[in-house]
């Protein structure tokens, strides 16, 4: 049986061996699936970012060394989810190589689980891929009670295969553009979570998880919109698109956009990227990102992106349930 205690400073040697130890072939794997070239672009040198977390979790509040013996057996660590008063989140869990199939992954979780019971959250979240390599690891999410999950995708693309062509009907945002914008953005997104909790979560779970979405979301876009576009046409705004440039600035990511429901199937979304990638390499950037749903209700956007170039995908899902 474990014993846990708050990680120390002398828990970082053995919780990088851990962590770095489930993480390669996890990488070798993206690897396989996108490429050397876009790999090394949005993958590479992915020990340095991973150590560096590590020690952050290691001085924070929420991080678990799991022993066994005197052993570090395993790694345990969650946060609560910024914006929200009930909703946490686990990540960055593992058990050491030698010691896998033995329940320890299971009591991992369900001691982090008791811990935010403790500080009063309600719900809790967690992301794997859906990968081969994520593969034990929704096995032992499944064993805890993660029953329901949204799947999303990762598209990734160097921008010389992507669509390219400026529209006059494209233009920069302006803030007086935006009570349109949300109109829009929220027209759209109510589609979407009306297939979250029909499809996926059920209403109780979905409105715990997602409660004030909507505030949420308004607040997000103008700052995803600070390198933003709109599509005009007849002095009506019919769609939007934004990106931000990466931290180093080595690629984009393309972030919220939609069209007006009641305009889709005119080509305006094509549009849109078109005019959106050629800003991008207006800044020298040479690759981008996007991601989004693999669920029904973002069907049409899969079938946008491919159709503007996308491809090499890496598949994750977001688990949730009650606590």
């Amino acid at each position: 049986m474990l014993t846990f205690r708050h990680a120390l400073p002398e828990d970082l040697p053995p919780a990088i061996k851990i962590l770095f130890t489930a993480y390669t072939p996890i990488y070798e794997g993206f690897r396989e699936q996108m490429g050397d070239e876009l790999f090394d672009v949005f993958f590479g040198g992915w020990e340095g970012p991973k150590e560096e977390r590590i020690k952050t979790m290691i001085s924070g509040a929420h991080g678990y060394a799991a022993l066994l013996d005197g052993r570090v057996a395993g790694w345990g660590h969650w946060w609560p989810v910024s914006g929200s008063h009930t909703l946490a989140a686990l990540s960055e869990n593992a058990v050491a190589a030698d010691l896998r199939g033995r329940g320890l992954g299971r009591e991992i979780h369900e001691y982090l689980m008791d811990r935010m019971r403790e500080e009063g959250f309600t719900h809790v979240r967690v992301g794997t891929g859906l990968d081969p390599a994520h593969a034990a690891a929704r096995r032992v999410y499944a064993k805890v009670g993660f029953e329901h999950g949204l799947p999303n995708i990762d598209y990734h693309a160097p921008l010389r295969e992507l669509i390219s062509g400026s529209s006059s009907n494209v233009r920069s945002v302006r803030q007086e553009d935006f009570p349109r914008i949300f109109e829009i953005a929220i027209e759209s997104w109510s589609a979407i979570h009306d297939t979250y909790s029909r499809e996926y979560l059920g209403q109780e779970l979905h409105d715990a998880v997602f409660a004030g979405w909507q505030d949420r979301l308004c607040s997000d876009l103008p700052v995803w919109m600070k390198r933003g576009f709109v599509y005009e046409t007849d002095g009506m705004i019919a769609g939007f698109a934004g990106f931000m440039v990466s931290a180093g600035g080595k690629y984009a990511n393309l972030g919220f956009n939609a069209v007006d429901p009641a305009m889709r199937g005119q080509g305006i979304a094509q549009k849109l990227y078109a005019h959106v990638f050629d800003r991008m390499r207006e800044e020298g950037l040479e690759y981008v990102m996007v991601h989004t749903g693999l669920d029904s209700a973002h069907a049409a956007a899969r079938r946008a992106y491919e159709k503007a170039g996308f491809g090499h995908t890496v598949p994750h899902i977001d688990y949730y349930r009650a606590l």
